[in-house]
């Protein structure tokens, strides 16, 4: 829905250039986890886009966040509940 959708620049109003790049980097791992869509704002040609600083948009797809790296598990670590052996075999 719209409301869901803002601007990039909307989000990064009065930071620094510090500040927009960790948003950014946040941006790119939201986007990677499923939590947020990443797109254009409308511009069909790839020069507008970049002449464009309000073209990136953001949309928030799902509002709960993981952090993958507290919830994955090195294959190398699991153990099967019934044997008590790990089931990964090493070569």
């Amino acid at each position: 829905s719209q409301s869901n959708v803002v601007d990039f620049q909307s989000v990064t109003n009065d930071c620094t250039q510090f500040e927009v790049c960790r948003l950014f980097m946040a941006s790119l791992m939201l986007s990677n986890s499923g939590n947020v869509l990443l797109s254009r704002d409308g511009t069909e040609s790839e020069e507008a886009a970049t002449s464009n600083e309000n073209c990136l948009r953001i949309e928030l797809l799902k509002s709960n966040f993981e952090l993958p790296m507290e919830t994955y598990l090195v294959p190398s670590t699991i153990v099967d509940d019934n044997t008590g052996i790990n089931s990964v075999e090493v070569s």
